[in-house]
């Protein structure tokens, strides 16, 4: 598939998404289950701890959509280094969902203890997910 003038892998897509949702639920259900359920009820999102169709469909669009982005801005800057890619992850990671997150600790009165859970579960998300991508060229 070509968008944006390069060819996007989209199987290689898929096994990122795929990836993602497997550390994602690692991460929430047996790494960080119960700070993170602590948390969550700390910050008044109880509602957000059921796991429906919807909210684990969600999880997966969000899942895709990152992982599509990020693959198309390897490709677009021509990354073929595990080290660059890492780097762009990185940046990505920075710019977009700390920013984010910060964001919504300011505003929602979240936990600083489920901000920390949720960045680096996107920073460890974002370089496993990079690594894939440019192996899979």
């Amino acid at each position: 598939m070509v968008l944006f003038g390069v060819s996007v892998n989209i199987v290689a897509v898929i096994v990122g998404t795929i990836v993602a949702m497997i550390i994602g639920f690692v991460w929430y259900s047996v790494l960080f289950r119960k700070q993170w359920m602590d948390s969550m009820k700390k910050s008044g999102n109880k509602s957000k701890m059921e796991m429906s169709a919807s909210s684990m469909g969600g999880a997966v669009l969000g899942a895709l959509f990152s992982v599509f982005v990020l693959e198309v801005l390897l490709k677009a800057i021509h990354v073929s280094s595990y080290t660059i890619g890492l780097e762009l992850a990185a940046l990505v990671w920075l710019g977009f969902y700390v920013a984010m997150e910060l964001v919504s600790l300011s505003f929602k009165r979240n936990d600083s203890e489920l901000f920390i859970i949720n960045v680096a579960h996107h920073a460890v998300v974002l370089g496993i997910v990079s690594l894939i991508l440019v192996a899979m060229g």
